[in-house]
């Protein structure tokens, strides 16, 4: 019969076994621990950067780092969960004791609700708050207009749609489909008048609703051209003077010597002159071959690139300001003549108050037309909508 082994001789046996065993536990608890260290090092690298308002860095750190770590696999929800939970609750509070304005409030909470977490609770408060409840109902407005054909409403209220509203990429979408639809008929309807021949109010129909989206659509852009050409070529064919020499590309230099001669008249009693190469513009006063000089203004039209068109053209809109996120510069009293061309003061910064390019005399504009301040002003209160502006 076979004698049991004793401990110390399967000990002894199998010493190679064992050792291996207890190594591969203290290789595993030791990465275990490493695991674990270093998602807590994650962890609190993501509370420290989003609550220092670095967003898109704390985002980065969850999204690629640590990829294969089994604790983050486990963990990173929950405690993702429980932080943002927090965050967002303290932001309600401060919300409440009126610690945070609405706007501020609601940046914060979308930083928060792109995680997807408690997505009811979040949208409980937004729809509190009075600019989504407005935003709602633009987007209500905008839709409702939409359907009954209103296109420029409906434009006007799908702009008004809050960032923070949960709907506004869809208020963009629906934007989009009523800009073209109100393109489509403004289109239809400048068509219709170019067909009859009335060139100049296809023109001024495209730039008194379609103006400020010109430069961004080829097809207005295009459009306008073909509108300009066929009349330019229309009032040749004609034989009518005043018309011909307003339209053509040869326009002499005008001069209060030679004004009269040109049979140009304006709709109004005013008439401005912009000569590009002395860099000034002059008003005359007084009606068709009876023109009086009776402003003189130091100007800056375009620099080479973004040059002021030339040609004929009639006062369109007015307003006392403007800012271009573009340039990150505006205007005040300002006076449209074609599109995106205005006449308008030297450039201002944001805050409506400091000048920040005090050229005159040389081009120095994206293509509109400078003016000292006070002699912008004077433009923007004294020349009426249809004055006649020639630029050469």
């Amino acid at each position: 019969m076979r004698k049991k082994s004793s401990l110390k001789t399967l000990i002894k046996d199998n010493k190679g076994f064992i050792f291996i065993y207890l190594t591969l536990v203290t290789l595993a608890t030791s990465l275990i621990v490493a695991s674990v260290i270093s998602y807590n090092y994650l962890i609190s690298a993501f509370r420290s950067q989003f609550n220092n308002g670095q967003y898109s860095s704390a985002n980065n750190i969850i999204i690629n780092q640590q990829k294969y770590n089994p604790v983050k696999t486990l963990l990173i929800n929950r405690d993702l969960q429980k932080f943002l939970r927090q965050f967002f609750d303290d932001v309600v509070s401060s919300y409440d004791n009126k610690e945070l304005g609405e706007n501020e409030a609601l940046f914060l909470v979308k930083e928060v609700e792109s995680y997807g977490f408690f997505n009811e609770d979040i949208q409980s408060f937004k729809t509190s708050l009075p600019s989504i409840k407005e935003s709602e109902d633009n987007l209500k407005n905008g839709i409702a207009s939409l359907n009954n054909e209103k296109y420029k409403e409906a434009i006007d209220s799908f702009s008004k749609v809050s960032l923070f509203d949960s709907n506004y990429k869809s208020a963009l979408e629906y934007k989009k489909e009523a800009f073209n639809n109100y393109k489509v008929s403004i289109i239809d309807k400048s068509k219709k008048l170019a067909e009859d021949k009335y060139y100049t109010k296809a023109i001024d129909l495209i730039n008194n609703n379609l103006g400020e989206y010109i430069s961004q659509d080829k097809e207005i852009e295009d459009l306008l051209a073909s509108y300009e050409s066929d009349k330019k070529n229309y009032l040749a064919s004609t034989g009518k003077n005043s018309s011909t020499v307003a339209a053509s590309a040869s326009l002499p230099v005008i001069s209060s010597s030679n004004i009269n001669t040109l049979n140009l008249s304006s709709s109004t009693s005013m008439l401005i002159y912009v000569n590009k190469n002395t860099q000034k513009t002059y008003v005359y006063k007084g009606s068709k071959n009876s023109w009086k000089l009776d402003k003189t203004f130091s100007s800056s039209t375009g620099i080479s690139g973004k040059d002021t068109p030339s040609g004929i053209f009639e006062v369109l809109e007015k307003g006392e300001w403007f800012f271009s996120e573009k340039y990150e510069q505006g205007g005040k009293y300002w006076v449209q003549f074609k599109g995106d061309y205005l006449f308008h003061s030297l450039p201002f910064a944001e805050d409506k108050k400091t000048i920040v390019d005090t050229t005159l005399g040389k081009p120095s504009s994206h293509g509109c037309i400078r003016l000292d301040v006070a002699n912008a002003k004077w433009l923007y209160e004294n020349a009426k909508k249809g004055t006649k502006v020639i630029i050469n």
